[in-house]
């Protein structure tokens, strides 16, 4: 799926898109996952949008 939702858009949310992100530990006290998990969804989640910029920046680039 292209969408987020649920823990993955928690995580982005939180880790990826604050200026005081919580811990990985915390976040997965929160969810009842280890930190582990949490650093392996935050991976993926950077790697997705990793893809998502490159493909878009391609876009406008041969569109400008």
């Amino acid at each position: 799926a292209s969408t987020l939702e649920g823990k993955e858009l928690e995580i982005f949310r939180s880790r990826l898109l604050s200026e005081d992100p919580p811990t990985l530990q915390e976040v997965g006290e929160k969810f009842g996952i280890s930190r582990e998990r949490v650093r392996q969804i935050e991976s993926r989640l950077k790697r997705r949008l990793k893809e998502f910029l490159s493909t878009e920046a391609a876009d406008i680039e041969e569109t400008g």
